[in-house]
């Protein structure tokens, strides 16, 4: 059981491991920021679980001997809930091993060494590849562009245990709407748009993307408890409960790469924005600009973001109330501050003596967090569609394998 809670007398982060049988309770690794004591002298108790949340740490006097399980609370004899919630135990405990063949594969991708993607996805035992062997031929990987293509179609089916109920199926059906409908309205402006980009500029992020996806993919088991309760969070009691997994200092590193990831690959859309407003990529809101110099000229990454973001084009869909900048700076200058015993973080944003904060449950920076992983998978798609559209269009490359969305 990972173990993740802060000292509700001094705010310091105890984390470790903990183990549990039918005959003893015990240390299984080293518990950091605590030391383990005899005896019954306590101040405070607290819950743990790895995919329940829990009730926020009280004081020993305000305690009852007679409590509610986490279980009983966790409503269950929902059973597509405890089934979704077995997946992603299952996940959790084997993310190392999917990061390591998630590496492997776009190793292999980003030295073009075709004929070995190919071998893995017809011969591996991975069984994520199982139900895809069942819709997709692999023999049809002939090129690096048919590699590319593969490669997404299985990772896709990786990460489907931790996407959110019916996110995925609408990431998919959305895009694939709104690919289709620029390609087909504005097929000259958007060849123009592809050959401005170069082929550096779509390769950066098709691997880029990838590399937060593990990074995040390891601390998918401290957010297990929020994802089981993600589809109806809005009915969490925040005053009274918590989690017991989570490390703000992990998951903050992780908002700060996915916040840059975001507003770096943000551009992407707003050539395509302008497309569909304007008719042409470089047709911005004051006429005709270059197009980089014209994205450079914003003081900050994210007043970039938030001067295309609230419009009311769906391009934008999902990305919309994702980055929040206080969050962003704070973890850049540490200035963070924990209340272990109300499980509430504050982020401080100190800039040119103006001081803007935001306070927040633990459960909420959690489920933040899930919606930037969310929102990075949604831009992901953009950057694979129009990769594809650029190889077809522009460079007049083949397609062998074909990938399609199957439901």
């Amino acid at each position: 059981m990972p173990v993740s809670v802060y000292c509700p007398k001094c705010n310091g982060h105890i984390s470790g491991t903990i183990f549990v049988d039918n005959e003893k309770i015990g240390i299984k690794e080293h518990i950091i920021g605590a030391t383990q004591v005899p005896g019954d002298d306590y101040d405070y108790v607290v819950e743990l679980s790895t995919e329940f949340l829990v009730n926020k740490c009280k004081k020993r006097d305000e305690t009852t001997d007679v409590q509610i399980s986490m279980f009983l609370r966790s409503n269950p004899f929902d059973a597509k809930r405890n089934e979704r919630r077995m997946r992603l135990l299952e996940f959790a405990k084997e993310a190392n091993n999917h990061v390591s063949r998630i590496e492997n594969i776009y190793n292999l991708l980003e030295k073009g060494q075709v004929d070995l993607i190919k071998n893995y996805f017809l011969n591996s035992d991975d069984y994520f590849l199982v139900d895809v062997r069942k819709e997709k031929d692999f023999t049809q990987i002939k090129t690096e562009l048919d590699a590319m293509l593969a490669t997404k179609h299985y990772l896709n089916s990786v990460l489907q245990p931790i996407m959110p109920d019916g996110v995925f199926s609408n990431i998919f059906d959305i895009l694939n709407n709104k690919t289709k409908r620029i390609a087909s309205k504005h097929t000259l402006s958007l060849i123009e748009y592809l050959k401005y980009l170069s082929d550096d500029y779509f390769q950066t992020y098709l691997f880029r993307i990838p590399k937060f996806i593990t990074d995040y993919i390891k601390q998918v088991k401290q957010l297990i408890p929020i994802y089981d309760n993600y589809d109806c969070f809005d009915k969490i009691d925040l005053a009274s409960q918590g989690i017991s997994t989570m490390s703000i200092d992990d998951m903050s590193v992780i908002y700060k790469k996915g916040f840059e990831l975001l507003c770096d690959s943000i551009d992407l859309l707003i050539g395509l924005y302008n497309i569909e407003e304007r008719g042409s990529y470089d047709n911005f809101e004051k006429g005709l600009k270059n197009f980089d110099e014209e994205l450079n000229k914003y003081s900050s990454k994210f007043n970039k973001y938030e001067a295309f973001i609230n419009n009311e084009s769906d391009l934008f869909f999902g990305l919309k109330g994702v980055l929040n900048n206080i969050i962003r700076n704070a973890e850049g200058h540490n200035s963070i501050r924990v209340d272990g015993l109300n499980q509430n973080v504050t982020f401080v944003n100190k800039h040119k003596g103006v001081v803007k904060d935001l306070t927040i449950s633990f459960l909420e920076f959690g489920k933040i967090c899930i919606d930037l992983f969310v929102a990075v998978l949604y831009v992901w798609e953009y950057y694979y569609q129009f990769t594809k559209l650029k190889y077809v269009l522009v460079d007049g490359k083949k397609l062998n394998y074909g990938l399609e969305y199957t439901k």
